[in-house]
């Protein structure tokens, strides 16, 4: 297997930043040493548990890569679609994430200018294929068994039902419609409690409370706790460990929803919409689903804009609010039992299986 390739990834905290540094990891387990350029030149493992041999590992590879990359080698790059066109590769892979019903010109130009393009969604790939890609290959995100694992720990008196929320504010992820869904049926119940950890970190502080205001409408609830930010991978694990059920897995369009599929595999039960990439690893064993019941316009003035711009174009998924509301119910029945079923997922979905995909076709 070659080591002649390079890695131009985000390395950092965030989703994307996350989902890169477990692949970079599996690499490192392989006895591999690739090229690494951190896109924007940074190395943020501010929120990983420390692992010093990874980490010289890491920065071996990137001291070496401006000194031994060579135009001949392959480039992976997990990133916008809208910022993958430039390489000084003559071989390209694109590992890209997409949250619409459709693909613009635009993205499809760049996608078949790749040798190929990896995606996390099945119907991300269907979507892609359908508007003209030619080139385009599923490789699931899996289970980072480095970050997260059951901590065996209570949280809260077992007779209180804890829900989690997590996923920064969007339009898109429709934060606002089901934090107001579960404030009208357990909003002041102390029966339960709801975690959210819902800071969007592009919005300022004074906006993101402003829109929990709006949300709330100027009421206090008490039984809602809101975390401004979680600095490591270790609190955010306690978090999903300290959930009984996830409901924001009634996200409108995702292109893998990680808070959900971690939760799953960590044996907790989910509130689902019944569309996109849910449906490749949610079902009515192991999750509580809600059909879709048409589309929306992807408009937010924020991070989606209606004909204005050349990418991220398109529809969302809806639903229905009481059936959503029933599912709550359905949940409750099940909230103090193992998901078994969601369990099995770390199996089917790992880091090992997508790096074997990538290399493939890159090592």
């Amino acid at each position: 297997m070659s080591n002649k390739y390079a890695y131009n990834v985000p390395i950092n905290g965030v989703s994307y930043g996350s989902s890169s540094i477990a692949i970079l990891r599996e690499i490192y387990k392989r006895g591999l040493s690739p090229c690494v350029f951190p896109i924007g030149g940074q190395i943020d493992l501010s929120a990983q548990k420390d692992d010093q041999d990874f980490n010289l590992w890491l920065q071996s590879c990137v001291n070496k890569a401006s000194k031994y990359h060579k135009r001949e080698d392959w480039s992976f790059r997990l990133w916008h679609i809208s910022q993958s066109m430039e390489s000084v590769s003559k071989k390209q892979a694109l590992y890209c994430f997409h949250e619409t019903d459709q693909a613009t010109e635009e993205e499809i130009n760049i996608i078949n200018n790749q040798d190929v393009c990896f995606v996390s969604s099945k119907y991300t790939k269907e979507v892609f294929d359908e508007c003209g890609a030619k080139n385009v290959i599923y490789a699931p995100l899996g289970f980072d068994d480095y970050n997260f694992y059951k901590t065996n720990k209570n949280y809260l008196n077992p007779d209180i039902t804890t829900w989690n929320l997590i996923g920064k504010w969007e339009l898109r992820k429709y934060t606002e419609k089901i934090l107001k869904l579960w404030v009208k049926r357990f909003g002041n119940d102390r029966k339960y409690q709801l975690n959210c950890l819902v800071f969007n970190h592009f919005l300022t502080p004074e906006v993101n409370q402003g829109l929990v205001n709006q949300a709330l409408e100027g009421k206090r609830i008490w039984n809602i706790n809101f975390f401004s930010w979680l600095k490591t991978n270790a609190e955010v694990n306690d978090l999903l460990n300290a959930g009984d059920i996830n409901i924001g897995g009634l996200s409108s369009l995702e292109g893998f929803n990680l808070p959900l599929f971690n939760s799953l595999c960590l044996g907790k039960w989910a509130v689902v919409l019944d569309a996109h990439v849910h449906k490749d690893y949610c079902n009515d064993k192991n999750s509580f689903l809600v059909p879709a019941t048409g589309k929306t316009v992807a408009h937010d003035g924020i991070f989606f804009h209606k004909d204005v711009q050349k990418f991220n174009q398109g529809n969302w998924f809806t639903f229905d609010d009481d059936a959503a509301i029933a599912a709550f119910e359905k949940a409750l029945e099940k909230a103090k039992e193992r998901n078994v079923e969601g369990e099995k997922l770390k199996e089917e979905f790992s880091y090992p299986k997508m790096v074997d995909k990538i290399l493939n076709y890159i090592g």
